[in-house]
Parts: C-alpha cells; sequence; structure tokens
C-alpha cells in the first residue's frame, strides 16, 4: 500500500475517495452495524477465524462484510 504525504490538510482531503453521501448508503450501513451490534450481545462471530492474506484492503473488507452477513443470515 502506497504512502502519500501531504503539505496541507485542504490537499490530503481532496486526494481522499469520498464514499457517496445518499440516504439509502447510510441506512444500509446503520442496520449493519446494528446487527453487528446484536450478534455480539447474542455472542455470534462475526469474524472469520485465523490469518487470511488478501491483495487489497478493500477485498479483505468485503470478505469480512460477506462473512459476517452470512453468519448474521443463519442465526
Amino acid at each position: 500500500m502506497p504512502i502519500w504525504k501531504f503539505r496541507t490538510l485542504e490537499e490530503a482531503a481532496r486526494h481522499l475517495n469520498h464514499r457517496p453521501n445518499t440516504p439509502e448508503a447510510s441506512v444500509g450501513t446503520a442496520l449493519f452495524l446494528l446487527s453487528l451490534s446484536e450478534a455480539s450481545r447474542r455472542g455470534i462471530r462475526t469474524v472469520p477465524r485465523g490469518i487470511h492474506r488478501y491483495r487489497t484492503v478493500e477485498e479483505a473488507e468485503a470478505a469480512r462484510e460477506r462473512f459476517a452477513l452470512d453468519r448474521l443470515r443463519a442465526h
């Protein structure tokens, strides 16, 4: 993963990849966080055991989300 250096906060903010801030995305995120909270209360594992290797951070996050959703649907 590359390291980026910026001289100002504004320069860094321009470089960031901003996610769209739509109501649908916000509701989906809120529901997912609520389901993770309920899973931890009920003792459901939402993170796979062991060490896994991924090529990108996005790929790892997608795999973690898929695993969590599968476990939540199973219970």
